[in-house]
């Protein structure tokens, strides 16, 4: 059964969506009157590093400006940015890269073997009828050739 939005959330709290979106409108349109008002809602849409900076110095505000920096270097840590460290990247993509490699031999080696497969078993089925002197049945029901069906006999 699926949950409802609301099961999950603590009752205990009041819950606020907020797209922080429109409030980073406000700094792009130059509404810095708006902006005053909601100042961190406002830094956390703003997107851009550079317009960040500015914003930052704008605002001449102590928290802005340790939120900003807090940011800029969070995000210029890829394990926080994408929950691994560089190494840990490199070796799922090294596994990844390996596990399709071993799969597309491993679907090859069916291949081959399952070939192998049918030529012997059409080999036996040819030798138990040789031993009865089937030749042209084993021609017709095998499509082996005679000079194959010979080689077999050999």
């Amino acid at each position: 059964m699926i949950k409802s939005h609301e099961e999950e959330l603590d009752p205990r709290f009041k819950y606020y969506e907020i797209n922080v979106e429109k409030f980073a409108k406000l700094w792009y349109d130059n509404d810095i009157e708006s902006v005053m008002k909601a100042p961190i809602l406002t830094m956390i849409g703003i997107k851009d590093e550079e317009e960040l900076e500015k914003y930052s110095k704008k605002m001449n505000n102590a928290i802005i400006k340790e939120s900003v920096d807090n940011l800029k270097r969070l995000n210029s840590d890829a394990a926080f940015v994408y929950g691994l460290t560089p190494e840990e990247d490199e070796m799922l993509v090294r596994n990844t890269r390996d596990e399709l490699v071993r799969r597309e031999a491993l679907a090859e080696g069916k291949t081959e073997g399952l070939a192998e497969g049918k030529a012997e078993g059409k080999a036996e089925i040819a030798i138990n009828l040789l031993k009865k002197n089937y030749v042209d049945e084993i021609v017709e029901i095998t499509g082996l050739s005679k000079e194959e069906i010979e080689l077999i006999d050999k």
